[in-house]
């Protein structure tokens, strides 16, 4: 791609027009830290909710993003289609295959979090694993010492674990989806009369483990709320 996007929303676009106010516009609600006084102000969806780069992988020898090859098609073009359905239908009524996709990209909502990003950076587990591949002596310590520093020598390692999570999401064969436990977990939705939801900058709220005991929930709307 000649010129790549650079301006990676962590919060999809499609999610936040459920509270604009204006076409193209919400009110951000944030606390400011010099005063600590409550900043409320009408700001542009496409400059919300987004880092500069966010979703871009770099080597020593060179990098690449992964919003164009794998966040828009594997994510967002089937999460926005789903997520309309759902503000607009009842989910407990759907079958399988939407509450799969459902499940699919509430999952990724949560994971492509910069926050959960930094989670996902490996490269404290890549010593360990250099000794591992040593032990194992398939291969020179020279040839594992050379890859592990390569991984090493990069910071976004975060990005890549969202790629490898997100491909794995769709065909498993690396592990268990996590999005098997919000498959199998019983759903609840809640609507209000008025509009009374907030979406925050970590717009899942997640207790427990996807594949064990959770409870998750995720606005929709304004006015209705899954869990």
């Amino acid at each position: 791609m000649s010129n790549p996007p650079r301006n990676h929303h962590f919060i999809p676009q499609y999610f936040l027009k459920a509270w604009q106010h204006a076409e193209g516009k919400i009110f951000r609600y944030r606390r400011l830290p010099s005063s600590g006084a409550m900043e409320i102000k009408s700001v542009a969806i496409k400059r919300t909710a987004s880092i500069q780069d966010l979703y871009r992988i770099d080597f020593p020898d060179g990098g690449f993003e992964v919003e164009s090859s794998h966040v828009t098609p594997l994510i967002d073009e089937a999460g926005h289609k789903i997520i309309k359905k759902a503000r607009g239908s009842s989910v407990q009524n759907w079958d399988i295959p939407d509450r799969r996709q459902l499940a699919n990209t509430l999952t990724s909502l949560e994971a492509r979090h910069p926050d959960i990003l930094k989670v996902m950076d490996v490269r404290s587990a890549l010593d360990p694993l250099r000794q591992k591949i040593k032990a194992e002596q398939h291969f020179s310590h020279k040839s594992v010492d050379e890859l592990i520093d390569y991984f090493k020598g990069s910071d976004s390692l975060g990005v890549m674990s969202l790629v490898l999570l997100t491909q794995n999401e769709l065909l498993p064969l690396i592990a268990q989806p996590f999005s098997d436990g919000l498959l199998q977990a019983s759903m609840r939705e809640y609507s209000y009369e008025q509009s009374c939801l907030l979406c925050s900058d970590y717009p899942t709220s997640r207790w427990g483990d996807y594949l064990k005991d959770l409870l998750l929930g995720e606005p929709q709307n304004s006015e209705k709320i899954v869990r």
